[in-house]
């Protein structure tokens, strides 16, 4: 019986962290003088009452939520795509490369589905207008990749120190990739991306702080995050994660 309550708090919590995704994101892209931004942040404050409440159920149910950090990458990039399918305009298709296996690593299933889900949004924000391809998927690094992401990155904005010293701690890692075939960036955006409220969209286009969120969360979680983008030619996104022991 411990199980079955301890498993319907978990899947809760995965509910509501979707929620909390799209209800954070809604707040962010608001003006600051929306009516709407008060309810936006009541939904939120709502849904951290309902966390408290699983977290009650595990503490009876003799199960705490921080025994156990390690997420499954695969099911939860799965989960956020599928969400996607039924918010995408018919003009933007979606494509995926996800293994059918569990492929563990280091976080609590709200900051992956956070991570995703404000690439998404920037890419699909991106196509709106001309369409495109969405594609995201997973893969394991061979050491040469390894180090040609981590040199591609030096330059550039990302958490390559702390890397280096996961490398050192860490046998495996996987990479989740996210493409898109929209706008672009030009180099000297790319330099600014992860910048809290760079934006290169227009003031109505959201506050420019999706990125920055993004870049913190990878970072929290011991991993780092490559950007690769030309204008006309669309972007990608290579999260890199150390896999749990």
């Amino acid at each position: 019986m411990a199980l079955e309550v301890a498993g319907l708090a978990h899947d809760l919590n995965n509910v509501l962290a979707t929620i909390s995704g799209y209800a954070e994101m809604i707040s962010e892209d608001l003006p600051a003088d929306s009516p709407l931004k008060d309810d936006a942040n009541k939904i939120i404050s709502g849904i951290i009452r309902a966390k408290l409440l699983t977290e009650e159920i595990l503490t009876l149910g003799k199960y705490s939520p921080n025994d156990n950090k390690e997420s499954d990458v695969a099911a939860i990039l799965n989960e956020t795509m599928d969400f996607l399918t039924s918010v995408l305009s018919d003009n933007i298709m979606i494509e995926k490369e996800i293994p059918a296996i569990r492929v563990l690593v280091r976080s609590v299933p709200v900051k992956l589905f956070r991570i995703f889900l404000n690439i998404f949004k920037n890419a699909i924000q991106s196509m709106e207008k001309m369409g495109g391809k969405l594609s995201a998927g997973i893969y394991f690094p061979s050491p040469g990749q390894l180090d040609n992401m981590l040199y591609n990155i030096k330059n550039r904005k990302g958490n390559v120190g702390n890397m280096l010293y996961n490398i050192s701690k860490h046998n495996s890692f996987v990479i989740i990739y996210i493409r898109d075939t929209g706008q672009g960036i030009d180099d000297s955006a790319i330099e600014r991306i992860y910048d809290p409220y760079f934006t290169t969209r227009k003031k109505s286009g959201g506050t420019g702080l999706g990125l920055s969120v993004v870049y913190n969360l990878v970072t929290e979680i011991n991993g780092t995050i490559n950007i690769i983008s030309r204008p006309g030619e669309g972007t990608e996104f290579h999260i890199l994660l150390p896999l749990a022991d």
